[in-house]
């Protein structure tokens, strides 16, 4: 037990007296890659205007004199006449929020092409690297006035190296790039490279340096232009990643507002539990009931019965007084076999012969119907005498029915 919790003693010694292993710093050769960094340059000649008007206006801008793969610095008469944007993505890179850059080295070719518009005049002239403060779009021989903002301080000169066949240019953004590991979407920019221009610069200085990015591959042709060309422009970076901050789970989102009152009621009150600020404070007040939103009344259509049922409303209820002696009389016991029955037997002792009693249910249901019909037909005479003759009609029919059912 003693050797135990020896053993137990030692091991959380060594847990708070040893510090955390560091994030091991790595280093990694960024190339300029096409559609994950971007590149523009800027043109002060550059026109972009519409010319004429009406149907015969056309857009005026001037074509680019250099390659699609050309970042050119110029000076013309003393002034800036080109200046170029280049940016790396580093958060596809692995740099994470709260990194630590502690070297960051852009090397960049300078290329000469006859097919474009040349360099000239590019001994002893430096180009210097000054950070972007704005994010801007991809692009080529953009309008001057479209550029973004860049510092004027803090730029890093470059150095050209002419000692292999192709000349390559270096600039150290170790200063430029520290803020870029603390925060790699949002402050990371990109550089701007421009022209140094001395303060007693002569009218007449002009010259022009192009820098190359790596080539988009010509489907036309066997090579592959992009690969060839994949290590003109590369960014040399040495940082530590950022290790995640520990932080207390995120509270949970605050409950949904209750729904909008309707009918221009109060809203009810809020519950107890829930609506509160952070802190203890008290529950935000409703809205006023004018400030809801209200329910219009939409108007019911109201069902309207057609014209010809006000006629058969009068007709069903003679019919109705027509059959219902037939019909309820027999069942109720006052008279079991009916008025009608009781009528027919009368006349019949009076002329003297017996009652032929129908004893089909159906002959005495038809009997009935023919009165009813009879009376319906005296009925709506005044309606109409189409209608009487009509209702007198099957009444008729009834009766010959019963007759025929009499004699079978």
């Amino acid at each position: 037990m003693r050797v135990a919790a020896r053993l137990l003693a030692f091991t959380v010694a060594l847990v708070v007296l040893v510090p955390a292993t560091p994030a091991l710093a790595a280093t990694q050769q960024i190339p300029f890659t096409d559609g994950t960094d971007r590149s523009s340059w800027y043109w002060n000649k550059q026109v972009d205007e519409e010319v004429g008007a009406g149907p015969i206006s056309q857009r005026a801008r001037l074509r680019s004199p250099q390659n699609r793969d050309t970042l050119p610095v110029a000076v013309e008469g003393g002034k800036l006449e080109r200046i170029s944007a280049i940016y790396f993505d580093l958060s596809s890179r692995g740099v994470t929020p709260g990194s630590t850059i502690t070297r960051a080295v852009l090397t960049i070719a300078e290329v000469s092409d006859p097919n474009e518009q040349p360099a000239y005049n590019t001994r002893g002239k430096v180009i210097q690297a000054c950070p972007i403060d704005e994010f801007w779009p991809g692009g080529e021989a953009e309008k001057w006035d479209t550029q973004p903002n860049y510092a004027d301080s803090g730029c890093v000169k470059g150095k050209r190296n002419a000692r292999s066949d192709t000349p390559r240019w270096t600039f150290n953004l170790t200063p430029v790039a520290r803020p870029w590991g603390e925060d790699p979407s949002g402050s990371n920019n990109g550089v701007m490279l421009v022209g140094v221009v001395p303060q007693n610069a002569a009218a007449t200085e002009s010259w022009q340096i192009n820098v190359k990015i790596p080539s988009r591959d010509n489907q036309a042709t066997p090579g592959d232009e992009s690969r060839q060309t994949r290590n003109r422009a590369v960014l040399s970076l040495t940082y530590t990643p950022g290790e995640p901050s520990i932080l207390a789970p995120p509270a949970p989102p605050p409950p949904a507002p209750p729904p909008p009152a309707f009918g221009g009621g109060a809203p009810a009150p809020p519950s107890s539990d829930f609506g509160k600020q952070p802190g203890g404070g008290k529950p935000a007040a409703p809205e006023p009931p004018g400030e809801s939103i209200q329910a219009e009344p939409v108007a019911q259509a109201q069902p309207r019965a057609p014209w010809y049922v006000w006629l058969l409303i009068p007709i069903g209820l003679l019919a109705w007084a027509a059959v219902r002696p037939v019909v309820l009389e027999p069942t109720r016991g006052i008279r079991s076999e009916g008025a009608v029955v009781a009528i027919r037997r009368l006349n019949a002792e009076r002329r003297g012969r017996p009652l032929e009693e129908p004893v089909d249910p159906l002959i005495r249901t038809l009997h009935g119907l023919q009165g009813a019909w009879r009376g319906i037909g005296r009925a709506a005479g005044a309606v109409g005498k189409g209608t009487g003759r009509v209702v007198g009609g099957i009444g008729s029919l009834a009766g010959a029915i019963a007759r025929a059912v009499r004699g079978r």
